[in-house]
C-alpha cells in the first residue's frame, strides 16, 4: 500500500476538523455547550479551552442559534463567564438591526449624515467604516447602489509643473451580483461607462484645487453594489467631494451634484430608469454652492427656459447635498495632515533682472496679436529663448516662462472682453 503525501493528511486532518465543527454546531443547537464528548482527540481539548468564551458570546448575539431554542431556554443554562469577564465586549442591537451594524470599529467612530428624499430615495453618506488608511473616505448609499469613494495623497510635493490628480471610477460585475463567464473570465482595462463617469467626477472638482498645490492626488470610487434604477455617476460624484473634504486638503469647497429630468411638465430629481424611457431631458449639474461647475445635457427639442430652469433646480438640489458633506465633515472631522500647508511666495513678487518685467510684457502683446496658430507657437519659442539669454538664473528662469504664460493668457483675457475679438481674430458674432 502506498503511504499518503503531506497533502493527503492534510485533507484529513481537514475533513476530520470539519466534522468536530458539524458536532459543535450540533451540541450548540441543542443548547447543550458540551464540547468534551467530542469523538475526535486532535480537537477535543481546543475545544474545551474555547466552550466558555464561544457559547457565551454566541448566547449573547444579536441572533438566534436555532428557530426551535427560546432565547429564555438559551439564557437559562449555567454559565459562569459573565460578560465583563469576557476579553472583548459583546455588541448589542436593536430589533431589526444588523448584526454587522453594531460590532465596534477599532478605535474610530462611524459617523452618518443622511440627504432626506434626494428624488426617490435617500443618500446616506458614512465614513469611518472601511478604508481608514486613506487621508478621506466615504462611503454613499442612494437606494441599493452603494460606492466607495477613498481619497491618498503623497507626502511631499512634486518637481512637475502641472497638478497631478488621478480620478478613476471602478465597476466590476460582483457589484451585480454576477461573476465573470464564458470566453473573458477576467475583467481587464476600465471600460467607456468608467472612464466617462471618471471624467465627470474630474471635471468640477480639478479647477477648485489652487494652482500652487502640486502633491500626488489620487481619487478611486469603487461601485460596490448595482441598482439599476440609480445613475451611480451621482453618488460617486458626492463621494469624491466628501472624502476630499474629510482629507483636509486645500480643496476650496465641497460640490454638490443632482440629475435633472423633465417628464409631463414637471422636474424630476435623479429620475429611475422608468421615468429616462419617458423624459425629455437628461441634465447633470455639479457646482458648489456659490456658483455651478460643470453642466452636462442633452434634450429632446426643449426651449431654452426649460432647459435653464432644470440647471437652476438641479443646482438647488445640489446644495442640499453641499450642506449634507459639511455637516458630516463638521462630525467626522478633517484630517489634519495637510492644514499647516501656506502657498508659495508669488511668482510676480520675485525680483525679477532689470528691464525684464517690461519684455515680458511686449512679448505677451506680440504673441496675443498673432492670429496664426502655427505663428503664435512659434512666436512663444523665440520669447522664450530670448528670455533664456536674458535671464542668468535657472530657479528665476522657471519663473520667467510661468509669468510669460500667465500674462499671455490674461491678455487673451481682456483683448475678447473689451475688443470682442477671439484669439485668432474673429469677432463673437
Amino acid at each position: 500500500m502506498k503511504p499518503m503525501g503531506s497533502s493527503s493528511w492534510r485533507l484529513v486532518h481537514f475533513v476530520c476538523a470539519l466534522g468536530a465543527l458539524v458536532d459543535l454546531a450540533s451540541a450548540l443547537r441543542r443548547g447543550s455547550g458540551d464540547a468534551a464528548g467530542f469523538a475526535h482527540p486532535l480537537v477535543s481539548e481546543g475545544l474545551q479551552r474555547l466552550q466558555q468564551p464561544l457559547t457565551s458570546r454566541l448566547r449573547s448575539a444579536p441572533f438566534s442559534v436555532s428557530t426551535d431554542v427560546s432565547p429564555e431556554s438559551v439564557q437559562s443554562h449555567d454559565d459562569a463567564t459573565t460578560e465583563s469577564d469576557l476579553p472583548f465586549s459583546v455588541p448589542h442591537s436593536e430589533p431589526g438591526e444588523s448584526y454587522w451594524e453594531v460590532l465596534p470599529s477599532a478605535a474610530q467612530t462611524v459617523h452618518r449624515q443622511t440627504i432626506e428624499k434626494y428624488g426617490d430615495y435617500d443618500v446616506i453618506l458614512e465614513t469611518g467604516n472601511v478604508a481608514r488608511q486613506a487621508a478621506g473616505s466615504v462611503m454613499v448609499r442612494m437606494g441599493d447602489c452603494v460606492v466607495l469613494s477613498a481619497v491618498t495623497v503623497s507626502e511631499r510635493d512634486t518637481d512637475k509643473d502641472f497638478f497631478p490628480l488621478r480620478v478613476d471610477y471602478v465597476e466590476k460585475v460582483y457589484s451585480a451580483g454576477r461573476i465573470p463567464g464564458g470566453w473573458t473570465k477576467r475583467e481587464m482595462s476600465q471600460q467607456d461607462p468608467e472612464i466617462l463617469i471618471g471624467r465627470l467626477i474630474d471635471r468640477p472638482i480639478r479647477p477648485l484645487f489652487p494652482k500652487w498645490f502640486k502633491r500626488e492626488v489620487q481619487i478611486v470610487t469603487t461601485l460596490l453594489s448595482y441598482d439599476e434604477n440609480v445613475d451611480p455617476a451621482i453618488p460617486a460624484l458626492l463621494g469624491a467631494s466628501a472624502a476630499l473634504t474629510l482629507a483636509g486638503v486645500p480643496f476650496q469647497r465641497p460640490l454638490g451634484a443632482a440629475r435633472v429630468g423633465y417628464v409631463d411638465g414637471e422636474y424630476v430629481l435623479n429620475p429611475t430608469a422608468a421615468e429616462d424611457d419617458i423624459s425629455g431631458l437628461d441634465l447633470t449639474v455639479a457646482g458648489t454652492s456659490e456658483a455651478i461647475m460643470m453642466v452636462e445635457a442633452q434634450a429632446n427639442e426643449l426651449t431654452e427656459e426649460v432647459v435653464l430652469g432644470g440647471i437652476l433646480y438641479g443646482h438647488e438640489q445640489a446644495r442640499r447635498a453641499i450642506e449634507a458633506i459639511q455637516q458630516l465633515a463638521d462630525k467626522a472631522g478633517r484630517n489634519t495632515a495637510f492644514t499647516q500647508m501656506t502657498p508659495p511666495p508669488d511668482q510676480e513678487s520675485r525680483r525679477l533682472p532689470l528691464g525684464l518685467d517690461a519684455t515680458i510684457d511686449h512679448l505677451a502683446d506680440a504673441i496675443v496679436r498673432t492670429g496664426d496658430k502655427g505663428g503664435r507657437a512659434e512666436l512663444t519659442k523665440d520669447a522664450e529663448a530670448q528670455l533664456r539669454a536674458a535671464c542668468d538664473d535657472p530657479e528665476m528662469m522657471h519663473v520667467v516662462t510661468g509669468m510669460l504664460e500667465s500674462r499671455v493668457k490674461e491678455r487673451m483675457r481682456q483683448r475678447v472682453l473689451s475688443e470682442g475679438v477671439r484669439v485668432d481674430g474673429r469677432g463673437l458674432k
